[in-house]
């Protein structure tokens, strides 16, 4: 369902609901391994802090967040949520140790947290009902979201100021997506990714 990846060692993660699991390989596929088999139930999100090499995920079945070792190691929950919270989509910060993540259950919106679990705060509380995809730019402390109620693509910054809509999306059902630099390594030349379940397609969004 999520994926994310480590630039250093050429390796991705990645979440499978089916079998409740996260897995690593190689960027080509190759020496694929299972870190986490379980304790899980629906894993969502994911997210890897090259910093400290830690996978934090989201698991909606056991409505918590968690992080672990990239080899599995050190496991432990860091955010339990009540039952009728639904965590989703993950982002970290190792810079400045912040993690951030969003919530599409009763109490929907976007969260920021230390990357311990600890100082939970809600930045976007409103206007917000299935947030599933979120990314965001670290240079720019911006957060970019798209929600598959309201139909929109959004950004705020990570102090929750400015929250803009970028774009609205009638009949998608926007799920994850990721911010993408031009291969220039112009900051100012980028664009949003995401992935559309409705249309079974992926779809650029340039900013």
């Amino acid at each position: 369902v999520a994926l994310d990846f480590d630039v250093k060692n050429n390796r991705i993660f990645w979440t499978d609901t089916r079998n409740d699991s996260i897995y690593t390989s190689d960027l080509n596929g190759e020496n694929s391994k299972l870190i986490l088999g379980q304790g899980l139930s629906t894993p969502d999100g994911i997210a890897y802090d090259w910093v400290s090499d830690t996978i934090y995920w989201s698991d909606m079945g056991t409505h918590v967040i968690g992080a672990t070792k990239s080899d599995g190691a050190y496991t432990r929950n860091i955010i339990a949520f009540d039952e009728n919270d639904n965590p989703r989509a993950l982002v970290v910060d190792p810079e400045h140790g912040m993690l951030y993540f969003t919530d599409w259950g009763t109490n929907s919106g976007i969260f920021s947290a230390w990357l311990d679990g600890s100082e939970v705060k809600k930045i976007v509380t409103q206007y917000i009902q299935w947030p599933n995809g979120l990314t965001i730019d670290r240079n720019a402390q911006v957060l970019y979201w798209v929600d598959a109620k309201e139909d929109v693509l959004e950004r705020v910054n990570v102090d929750g100021s400015d929250r803009q809509t970028l774009t609205e999306m009638p009949d998608s059902h926007s799920f994850a997506l990721t911010l993408y630099f031009d291969s220039s390594g112009d900051i100012n030349k980028k664009k949003i990714l995401f992935t559309d379940w409705r249309t079974k397609s992926i779809i650029e969004v340039k900013l």
